[in-house]
């Protein structure tokens, strides 16, 4: 070949070329074998330089030249393309051969940039492409020249469009098949997960599903949507990867048999190439968003066989998965409550919780499943009347009459523009109605009815703590002191050893922490770490922060300050938490007494704990349990103060 072409140029030097045409043909078509692009556009160039081309300037040749510029894709060739298409086109002859140089000219647009070739493909288009073949594939190979130059040049969205508007003119199914078969689907998938777009990628998923185009998708670009989807939490892409990818070729068993055979399809390349922390994140996400059904087959397809092969099946992260997943189902999160209208949902995680805590292979705490129940509490879906009522006055409102004054002068100054006003107290995300565990009626009602629900279940008690803790939690967490000592008051009407049975340590803690957070809890605050010595239960630094910070109210200095601190050096390692000292300085109360205990505190050290009582002793300090009375300076106190002392002989109550 090489001397073959040495022959060519040789014989170029003069005006004609002295070559016959076919050995020109054959030696294009073995340079294009061996990848000599550039010594054909060489030999092309000088074959236009010859007086007497037209000798050569046959079909055969252009389509050589056409699938040569088709294969090495260059950019910059895309105008000689065209070239050649049009020459072969204004020659005539046979339109086969015309139509095999179509598929040719349209792959050298496949990494063209310019916009301006457009208008001369479109210009080859309309007056020879769709008269030759006026079926689909020639006009979805054009739409798909389009959709190349958009994607070479990062415009993603317009590419996007650009899809969709060529769908709408390609409604049939021959049409739209058509499109699929010459359409840069990885291409195009792979710039959407490039621009993070998950709500345009799941649009376009939908198209490829209706057009049944799923397996025309490679599995690295699976792969590759998989893992946007997961890092994105994008429920949409990842159930449709799930159910249409993953799941391709798993016929429906019974429950039981995907435990006898759960092997991958030899054609599944996507499923087989699954490790198990990717299925894992999968249904992290399906359990995040509620998907129940897609969390219970998952973890019956892929991680029930497990103990066939001598590895553990439902570890504790899956089993909180699962029962996430039941927290977070909320159908009717954005709908109103209708009157007798009953909510199970609660119900169905209890007793989710006691089949995975009867097996007794985990030991679940209330802090694993904190969150997601906290959910499930928020949003649960009961008739509230206060909230129907608040409701009925919104949407009855009535417009404001117009001004009876004269009417507005064109040069008068514009007016104010209006203060926004709060319409709704609703939470859309969460739930149309707010935490309806806020009305007192309401919060009696689900106490008692899911108390004797776990108790007419024979729940095991350390399902019984979870609600008791989680319910608490919730009520810490959205309300203060007042509702969590209520559910206390409740519970222990419900059963009358409450404090014996269910009083642990995390319960300590929730109610502190609702003592922290409420401004009328100092007497509260009070007998809880009174019964907390009494009943010998650990004090932890957190506990006693909590109770600090209940003492830090109202207007006036309290000695409960002084007590409590000297309760926490004493019980303590002898050191003072920074964190503690800054929220006691940022008091603005403090008087003299408060100062000098700031400074004593700022100055305190582990080797001063033996001299702690004679310290308190020289400063006056209180150190014994103070009794609480109501300053006569303490007006913001004196506001919650009757507040306090209910809940106070409350809490005397429930832990008696």
């Amino acid at each position: 070949m090489d001397s073959a072409n040495a022959q060519f140029f040789s014989l170029v030097r003069s005006a004609v070329i002295g070559m016959a045409p076919r050995q020109v043909e054959a030696l294009v078509a073995a340079n294009t074998a061996a990848g000599r692009f550039r010594r054909n556009l060489d030999i092309a160039a000088r074959i236009r330089q010859d007086p007497l081309k037209r000798r050569f300037l046959k079909r055969s040749l252009y389509l050589a030249l056409l699938a040569l510029l088709a294969a090495e894709a260059d950019r910059s060739t895309v105008g000689l393309a065209l070239q050649l298409f049009r020459e072969m086109a204004a020659a005539g002859g046979d339109p086969h051969e015309l139509a095999a140089a179509v598929p040719l000219l349209y792959a050298s647009f496949h990494n063209c940039g310019d916009f301006t070739q457009l208008l001369g493909l479109k210009a080859v288009f309309q007056a020879a492409i769709c008269r030759a073949d006026p079926g689909p594939a020639a006009a979805a190979g054009y739409y798909a020249c389009h959709m190349h130059v958009l994607l070479n040049t990062g415009q993603t969205a317009l590419a996007t469009a650009h899809f969709h508007r060529c769908l709408g003119h390609m409604a049939a199914p021959a049409g739209r098949a058509a499109l699929f078969r010459q359409w840069p689907l990885d291409k195009h998938i792979r710039a959407l997960v490039a621009s993070q777009d998950c709500g345009a990628l799941a649009h376009v998923l939908d198209e490829v599903l209706a057009a049944a185009a799923v397996r025309l998708v490679r599995p690295a670009v699976w792969a590759e949507i998989l893992g946007l989807a997961l890092w994105k939490n994008s429920l949409a892409v990842v159930r449709f990867v799930y159910t249409h990818v993953v799941m391709h070729g798993v016929a429906p068993r019974l429950p039981g048999d995907a435990a006898l055979d759960a092997q991958a399809p030899p054609d599944n390349a996507v499923l087989g190439s699954l490790s198990g922390a990717t299925l894992a994140q999968m249904l992290h996400t399906f359990a995040l968003h509620g998907d129940v059904a897609l969390c219970l087959h998952l973890v019956e397809w892929h991680f029930v066989h497990k103990p066939m092969r001598g590895e553990r099946a439902l570890t504790k992260d899956l089993c909180l998965l699962v029962i996430r997943a039941y927290c977070f189902h909320r159908p009717d999160a954005g709908a109103a409550a209708q009157p007798h209208e009953e909510d199970a949902s609660v119900k169905t995680v209890l007793e989710v919780v006691d089949a995975f805590v009867a097996r007794r292979r985990h030991r679940f705490d209330y802090a694993d499943l904190a969150e997601a129940f906290l959910y499930t509490l928020s949003t649960y879906h009961v008739f509230d009347a206060n909230v129907a009522a608040a409701r009925s006055i919104e949407t009855s409102a009535r417009p404001l009459p117009p001004s009876a004054g004269r009417p507005d002068d064109p040069l008068d100054p514009p007016d104010a523009p209006p203060l926004l006003e709060k319409k709704s107290n609703r939470n859309v995300h969460e739930s149309a109605q707010g935490s309806v565990l806020k009305n007192t009626a309401i919060l009696q009602d689900f106490v008692a009815e899911h108390w004797r629900h776990l108790a007419r279940r024979l729940c095991s008690p350390a399902t019984v703590q979870i609600f008791v803790n989680c319910l608490l939690w919730h009520l810490a967490t959205h309300q203060n002191t007042s509702g969590v000592v209520l559910a206390l008051q409740l519970m222990k009407a419900e059963d009358s050893l409450f404090a014996q049975k269910w009083l642990d340590a995390s319960l300590y803690d929730i109610i502190a922490r609702s003592v922290s957070g409420s401004p009328a809890a100092m007497a509260t605050g009070l007998v809880l770490y009174e019964h907390m010595k009494q009943a010998q239960a650990p004090v932890s630094e957190q506990n006693f922060r909590h109770l600090v910070h209940s003492s830090l109210r109202g207007d006036a200095y309290n000695p409960l300050l002084e007590y409590y601190m000297y309760e926490y050096l004493r019980r303590g390692a002898g050191h003072v938490c920074p964190r503690l000292v800054s929220r006691i300085r940022a008091f603005k109360k403090l008087n003299d007494d408060g100062r000098v205990l700031l400074r004593c505190l700022d100055n305190f050290r582990p080797l001063d704990l033996p001299g702690l009582d004679a310290l308190w002793d020289a400063h006056l300090f209180t150190r014994r349990c103070p009794e609480l009375l109501l300053a006569a300076d303490d007006d913001d106190y004196a506001r919650f103060f009757h507040i306090d002392q209910r809940d106070k002989d409350i809490l005397m109550l429930v832990l008696a």
